[in-house]
Protein backbone atom coordinates (compact mmCIF):
# COMPACT_ATOMS: atom_id res chain seq x y z
CA UNK A 1 0.00 0.00 0.00
CA UNK A 2 1.43 3.42 -0.86
CA UNK A 3 0.07 6.68 0.38
CA UNK A 4 0.07 10.04 -0.97
CA UNK A 5 2.33 12.74 1.02
CA UNK A 6 5.34 15.33 0.57
CA UNK A 7 8.41 14.72 2.31
CA UNK A 8 11.71 16.30 2.79
CA UNK A 9 15.36 15.80 3.33
CA UNK A 10 17.09 18.59 5.52
CA UNK A 11 20.01 19.06 8.03
CA UNK A 12 19.20 20.29 11.07
CA UNK A 13 20.96 23.79 11.51
CA UNK A 14 21.08 23.84 15.49
CA UNK A 15 22.54 20.14 15.56
CA UNK A 16 25.27 19.92 11.85
CA UNK A 17 25.01 16.40 10.74
CA UNK A 18 21.91 15.48 12.11
CA UNK A 19 19.45 14.45 9.25
CA UNK A 20 15.60 15.33 9.33
CA UNK A 21 12.98 13.73 7.17
CA UNK A 22 9.58 15.21 8.26
CA UNK A 23 6.79 13.62 6.26
CA UNK A 24 2.83 14.00 6.28
CA UNK A 25 0.03 11.54 4.66
CA UNK A 26 -2.47 13.54 2.36
CA UNK A 27 -5.98 12.80 3.25
CA UNK A 28 -9.24 12.51 0.91
CA UNK A 29 -13.11 12.05 1.13
CA UNK A 30 -13.47 8.14 2.48
CA UNK A 31 -14.88 5.83 0.34
CA UNK A 32 -18.33 3.72 0.95
CA UNK A 33 -16.73 1.79 3.04
CA UNK A 34 -14.26 3.50 5.10
CA UNK A 35 -17.13 6.36 5.33
CA UNK A 36 -19.36 4.13 7.97
CA UNK A 37 -16.69 5.46 10.09
CA UNK A 38 -15.03 8.68 9.32
CA UNK A 39 -15.45 11.12 6.34
CA UNK A 40 -11.98 11.28 5.33
CA UNK A 41 -9.04 8.58 4.30
CA UNK A 42 -5.54 8.61 3.53
CA UNK A 43 -5.30 8.83 -0.07
CA UNK A 44 -4.25 5.94 -1.35
CA UNK A 45 -2.23 5.37 -4.63
CA UNK A 46 -2.93 2.89 -7.61
CA UNK A 47 0.62 1.00 -8.14
CA UNK A 48 0.50 2.68 -11.48
CA UNK A 49 0.44 5.97 -9.78
CA UNK A 50 3.28 5.59 -7.88
CA UNK A 51 6.28 6.22 -10.28
CA UNK A 52 4.33 9.74 -11.53
CA UNK A 53 4.26 10.42 -7.66
CA UNK A 54 7.54 10.11 -6.90
CA UNK A 55 9.32 11.70 -9.52
CA UNK A 56 8.94 15.49 -9.20
CA UNK A 57 10.95 16.24 -11.87
CA UNK A 58 8.99 15.22 -14.30
CA UNK A 59 5.52 15.88 -13.29
CA UNK A 60 3.74 18.88 -11.91
CA UNK A 61 2.24 19.05 -8.81
CA UNK A 62 -0.95 20.25 -10.72
CA UNK A 63 -0.48 16.97 -12.76
CA UNK A 64 -0.89 14.53 -9.52
CA UNK A 65 -3.76 15.81 -8.36
CA UNK A 66 -6.35 13.51 -10.11
CA UNK A 67 -4.16 10.96 -7.83
CA UNK A 68 -5.85 11.83 -5.36
CA UNK A 69 -8.93 9.83 -5.24
CA UNK A 70 -10.61 7.43 -2.63
CA UNK A 71 -9.71 4.08 -2.84
CA UNK A 72 -11.24 0.96 -4.39
CA UNK A 73 -12.80 -0.92 -1.79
Amino acid sequence: MVLAGPWERWENPDKPGEIIEPCTIITTEANDLVAKLHNGMPAILELDSFAPWIDPQQHSPKSLVPLLQPAGE
